[in-house]
Parts: C-alpha cells; sequence; structure tokens
C-alpha cells in the first residue's frame, strides 16, 4: 500500500502547506497527499458565507478521507485542530493505529486566552489534550516562534517540534523588473475578507483623510462589507473594487503594481497575504497582532502600528512615503529580500526534520 500524510483539518487550507507539498515532489515522490477536513459545519457556514459551492463536492472526499482512516493503519497524520476542542477525544480513538503530528497557530495557550469553546475548562477535555500533547503526538508543528513558545509554556513537550511558517510560491510570488517608478500616486492594495476584524472601516477613514490625487487604493476580496467597499468604488476615482481573485497569478499581477499592503488586523496569528506581497515587492504597514509582529520584526522591515492609532500611524506613513520616493524603494527592495525566507523551497526542511525518519522507513 502506497504511504501517505493525511491533513485533517478543522477548516481545510491547503495553501498552508505548500512547503510540505515541495517536500513530497522533490524527495518523497512515492508519498501521497490527502486533504481531509474535519468540521462539517464549517464546510457549510463557509459554503453560505462565500456563496461558494466548491466545498460541496469536498464533502464525499472527506467523508471517505475519515472512513479510510478507521478501517486502515499506518499512516502518517498531520492533525490541526482548535485548542481544546472536544472533537480530539474521539478523534485519537479513531487515528490510535496511525502516526500523528500536531500543527498548530495558537498562540495564546494561558488558559485566560484559549478559543472560545464549551468545553476549554472542562476537565476531560483539558486531561485529553494534556495526554495527547505529552505523551501520544509524535511531533508537533507550530506556524510562529510565538505559538511554540507559548505551547511549550503550558506544556512538557517531550517530542520533537519545529517552527514551519507558511510559505509562497516563488514561481507565482515573485518582484517585477523594476520596483523603482514615480512616487506619485502611491498605490494601496488590501486583500482578505472584506470584514470588520480586517480593519476595513480603518482603511475606509484612510481614503477619506487622504488627497485622491496622490493615493490610489484596490481591494481584493469578499465578505459582508462588500456593499461599502463597491460604494466608494463607485464614487471616487482613487478607490478600485477588484472583487474576489481565485487566480493566485492574477493576485500576484496586483500586488506588483501596488507599492504597499494595508494591513489593519484585528487578529492575526500569522498573516499569509503579507509574505506574498512582500515577494511581489510591496512594502507593508499592519497592525502589531501576533503574526505581522513576528514576521516583520524578523526582517526589520514593513511598519507596524497600534491597533487602536492605525489610522493616524498609517496616514503618517504614507504621507511620508509620497514625499520620499528612495524611502519607499528601500522599504519595497527589503521587503523582497526578506521575504525569500519563506519561499516552499526554504521551509520544506522544516518539515523535514520531523517527517524524515517516518518518511525514509
Amino acid at each position: 500500500m502506497r504511504k501517505k500524510i493525511i491533513i485533517l483539518h478543522e477548516f481545510g487550507a491547503p495553501n498552508h502547506f505548500r512547503a510540505l507539498e515541495y517536500l513530497l515532489k522533490y524527495q518523497y515522490p512515492d508519498v501521497e497527499l490527502v486533504y481531509g477536513e474535519l468540521s462539517i459545519k464549517a464546510v457549510i457556514k463557509k459554503i453560505i458565507r462565500n456563496k461558494d459551492f466548491s466545498g460541496v463536492r469536498r464533502l464525499p472526499g472527506n467523508l471517505k478521507t475519515l472512513v479510510m482512516l478507521y478501517f486502515q493503519k499506518n499512516h502518517l497524520v498531520i492533525l490541526g485542530i482548535s485548542p481544546y476542542s472536544f472533537r480530539l477525544a474521539y478523534l485519537l480513538k479513531m487515528l490510535k493505529h496511525h502516526q500523528v503530528f500536531y500543527i498548530t497557530s495558537w498562540a495564546f495557550w494561558e488558559e485566560d486566552h484559549l478559543p472560545k469553546s464549551l468545553f476549554k475548562r472542562n476537565k476531560v477535555v483539558q486531561n485529553a489534550w494534556k495526554i495527547f500533547l505529552e505523551q501520544t503526538v509524535s511531533g508537533i508543528f507550530c506556524v510562529t516562534q510565538k505559538s511554540l513558545n507559548s505551547l511549550s509554556e503550558r506544556y512538557k513537550l517531550n517530542c520533537k517540534n519545529a517552527v514551519v511558517y507558511h510559505s509562497f510560491d516563488a514561481s507565482i510570488y515573485h518582484p517585477p523588473k523594476n520596483i523603482l517608478r514615480s512616487n506619485i500616486p502611491i498605490k494601496c492594495i488590501f486583500a482578505g475578507d472584506f470584514i470588520p476584524e480586517k480593519g476595513l472601516p480603518d482603511i475606509f477613514e484612510l481614503i477619506d483623510r487622504l488627497d485622491e490625487k496622490e493615493f490610489q487604493f484596490s481591494f481584493a476580496g469578499r465578505g459582508p462589507l462588500k456593499r461599502e467597499v463597491a460604494h466608494l468604488a463607485a464614487s471616487k476615482k482613487n478607490v478600485r473594487d477588484l472583487g474576489y481573485i481565485r487566480d493566485q497569478k492574477t493576485l500576484a499581477h496586483y500586488y506588483r503594481e501596488s507599492d504597499v499592503l494595508l494591513f489593519p488586523t484585528k487578529s492575526e496569528l500569522f498573516g499569509m497575504v503579507l509574505i506574498e506581497a512582500m515577494a511581489c515587492g510591496t512594502a507593508v504597514i499592519s497592525n502589531d497582532q501576533v503574526g505581522p509582529k513576528e514576521i516583520l520584526e524578523m526582517g526589520n522591515t514593513g511598519y507596524l502600528c497600534n491597533e487602536e492609532n492605525f489610522v493616524e500611524y498609517a496616514y503618517s506613513i504614507l504621507k511620508n512615503l509620497s514625499e520620499s520616493p528612495n524611502q519607499l524603494y528601500e522599504e519595497k527592495k527589503k521587503a523582497i529580500e526578506f521575504s525569500q525566507q519563506f519561499a516552499m523551497e526554504k521551509i520544506a526542511p522544516k518539515w523535514d526534520l520531523l517527517l524524515k525518519n517516518h518518511l525514509q522507513n
């Protein structure tokens, strides 16, 4: 039977595993990678919210994956599940004949900061998680160093662990041939869900405050604030509504023609759009959430704002960049150089640190 790695994830995010796909393609071509989603409810909610019915086609495959795990043995499973989810107890019974690795981006394992869950203080559930993390799991992947540090402070981890940042495909996300251009107008872009939690109202305020001859704004995404974005695009000459962009090459094109990514998110454990935009030569202005803070401070690049002061700080930065083309050029150049360590071929060896002994046997 062909060896398999099965990604079993609550919400299903194949683009989070680009580096693992790269590793298997070039070092373990005989290993099959299978994706499965744990939460049917989450899939259905996503279908309704985004009016994207592609999730319906995945449901039979998800069921098939779960049945396969129940009846087969000795597969390598990478489990992505929220801290203190009650599902862990019955999943471990189903996975007891497999090698199970855990992957998490959660960065606040202290009891007062756990995700919303009816069972987070339930002693049975807590004990199941303690046994899983300290005794059962074969290895732990964390998406940020902050996540690993917090988890290590909470539990005595006896297994190998690694920080596997999300990655990008450099054949798609790459800079233009020339990043030096006229600095007026400054072209800003937002990419993500059109929801208040992503900080769109802050960008709306910036648009009202900045001179439309000096700044342009593009929005790529979808969500409940779609109507507000469309209204702005219809009423202001310097605003574009790009809609939801499924094709990565098209999104990368818009990053390349932009100068600054605006990322005023209120909660972000990583921020894949950051590294994708930076790889395309786009400078970043972000709130100082967990993921953006670790990424930008690690590279000493981009601009980090306090959530309460994002509008004021971003306004000041953008005005300064419009008057200082050399500074904008330097920020774009630093973004490109720093982003390269997140290319999937650079992250792939971090996956291999934990998996190679299991894949070579």
